[in-house]
């Protein structure tokens, strides 16, 4: 008999552990693989953008991994800024154009303040599609909690507990190491930045540190 891959494992001992946890409804379901598909999205960018074999997919899936793992790699201190209103005029799904056209439209959303531009994928982000409502929002909140409600696009992350910024953390990374997702800008004036800017002075305080920047060791 064939071996089942690593992460097909993991993945079926995941929904038994979160179904055994929570009641079992769709709205579980859909949470369990939107954010499994998530991990084995940044473990793939992280190998390529890296070049990097060095930790195994069960470490992503097991959440042993660093949540902001390529987040503050990069410069940004001359990222346009834009205001809540302009994100939404910018790159919201409403009369979304064609990619091919001169000037198209472009689908943008924010997490954690950092604007990312999504157009290429119109699959997941695009009119009639899965999360079109995320677009030309900031959706820290919605996605730390695998919501798509109205409610959940307009609440505030102050709201959000550790564990459920660690998740946020998560989607942040994904968004940050995906090839196809340029970080385009920034909010103006954008109340999650204190914290942002915490994160930041943590990486410096510890990046001096033996095994500082590693991931911890797989324990079974």
């Amino acid at each position: 008999m064939a071996a089942f891959p690593g992460w097909l494992v993991w993945a079926v001992v995941g929904v038994a552990s979160s179904t055994a946890a929570v009641h079992f409804n769709q709205d579980s379901i859909n949470m369990f693989f939107m954010r499994l598909f998530r991990d084995i999205g940044r473990h793939k960018a992280y190998q390529r953008r890296y070049g990097s074999n060095d930790y195994a997919l069960t470490t992503f899936l097991l959440h042993q991994d660093d949540p902001l793992l390529g987040v503050f790699d990069e410069r940004e201190d001359d990222l346009p800024t834009y205001t809540v209103d302009e994100l939404w005029e910018m790159g919201n799904v409403e009369d979304f154009e064609d990619a091919e056209e001169e000037e198209p439209r472009k689908l943008l959303l924010s997490v954690f303040g950092r604007i990312y531009d999504v157009t290429k994928g119109t699959k997941f982000y695009g009119p009639d599609s899965s999360y079109s409502m995320f677009c030309g929002r900031d959706v820290t909140y919605a996605l730390s909690l695998g919501c798509k409600t109205e409610k959940c696009l307009a609440s505030k992350v102050e709201e959000l507990t550790d564990k459920q910024l660690d998740e946020g953390k998560r989607w942040l990374s994904f968004f940050q190491l995906h090839d196809k997702y340029p970080l385009v800008g920034k909010l103006d004036d954008n109340p999650m930045e204190s914290m942002m800017n915490q994160w930041i002075d943590e990486i410096v305080a510890n990046k001096d540190k033996e095994g500082a920047g590693e991931m911890p060791p797989l324990n079974f």
